[in-house]
């Protein structure tokens, strides 16, 4: 059990298939709200929405470096802070959430708020999936040194 999990997550490529999957994620929301901003209630372009591919570039950069081992940490935990950004950046639109689903016509910026929960729901999975990689992978490592000790 536990073997086989530290070797699922000492697997880098899956870190990067991870990053690239949220990466086009959030530069499909922002590319789709920027252009189409009706699809999301709202009337016109807004340089706003683009913050989730501002995002999305930190994390597919840092997926860039993962792959080398000397900068892997550096380059995860950029891209965890990016996610960490983009959940907080959502908190106002996840507050407006239950007023949007039950369509309360009296929701400010309805098309924002969308944006973020949207936005959430992409960063979210990622920050949980990337502490259980680094947790495992400390695991996994911790395991291994304690076998070199004996």
């Amino acid at each position: 059990g536990i073997e086989v999990m530290a070797k699922w997550f000492e697997n880098v490529e899956l870190l990067v298939g991870v990053m690239m999957g949220t990466t086009l994620g959030l530069l499909a929301l922002s590319l789709s709200a920027y252009n189409y901003p009706s699809m999301y209630g709202g009337k016109e372009k807004h340089v706003h929405s683009l913050i989730p591919a501002f995002l999305g570039m930190i994390i597919g950069v840092s997926s860039l470096f993962v792959r080398s081992e000397k900068a892997r940490k550096a380059a995860a935990h950029i891209a965890v802070l990016a996610s960490m950004v983009g959940i907080g950046g959502a908190v106002p639109g996840l507050m407006k959430l239950p007023k949007l689903l039950a369509g309360d016509k009296a929701v400010s910026k309805p098309d924002a708020a969308w944006m973020q929960v949207i936005m959430f729901a992409i960063c979210a999975p990622f920050l949980v999936f990337s502490m259980s990689w680094f947790i495992s992978n400390r695991r996994a490592q911790r395991a291994k040194d304690a076998g070199k000790k004996k």
